[in-house]
Order: structure tokens, then C-alpha cells, then sequence
């Protein structure tokens, strides 16, 4: 599990950035992630800093950085994919016939 491999990346990494990110995502995981998937609760940017102290920017930005790590061939765009796909559902919707 998370915790367990967290464990051992702190005891093992020497990359302090790994570890750092590592410990954010872990830190999200443990704050916001647990129970948004076992209760209903209403979640936004808000009361993901409040929970973790730590922005959805930053919780990103630490996802991709790890993302790289391990497949650093990924290109870079394929993060935007998403702005993509919304962009065009707009589109379609706004240019209905």
C-alpha cells in the first residue's frame, strides 16, 4: 500500500525532491482522499487546502513530477488532455445545431 511503499521510498530515496513529493501526495492521500471515498462530502479547492494544507495545484504538480520520474519518456502535453477534451465538448455544445 501507499503507507508502506512511502516507508520505504523515506528510508531509501536520496532524492529529497522524491521524498518531499512522496510525502505530499502520501499526506493528501491520508487528509482528503480517504474520506471523500468513504463519505459523502462536498470537495473543492477549499477544503482540500484545509485538510492537507496543500493546493490541488500543488497535490498536480507533485503527481506529475513523480509521473516523469517514473516515465520520464511521457510527453509533456498529454497533462493537458483534459483542457482538451473539455474545450471541444464546449465547442460542440456551444456550435449545436
Amino acid at each position: 500500500s501507499s503507507a508502506q511503499l512511502t516507508a520505504i521510498i523515506n528510508e531509501y530515496s536520496k532524492d529529497k525532491d522524491v521524498v518531499d513529493k512522496v510525502n505530499l501526495l502520501r499526506e493528501a492521500e491520508e487528509s482528503v482522499r480517504n474520506l471523500a471515498a468513504h463519505e459523502i462530502v462536498y470537495v473543492d479547492d477549499e477544503f482540500i487546502t484545509k485538510r492537507c494544507k496543500y493546493s490541488t495545484k500543488q497535490i498536480f504538480e507533485a503527481l506529475k513530477f513523480m509521473t516523469n520520474k517514473v516515465i520520464p519518456s511521457m510527453p509533456s502535453r498529454i497533462w493537458e488532455s483534459y483542457d482538451d477534451m473539455n474545450n471541444l465538448i464546449k465547442f460542440k455544445l456551444d456550435n449545436r445545431v
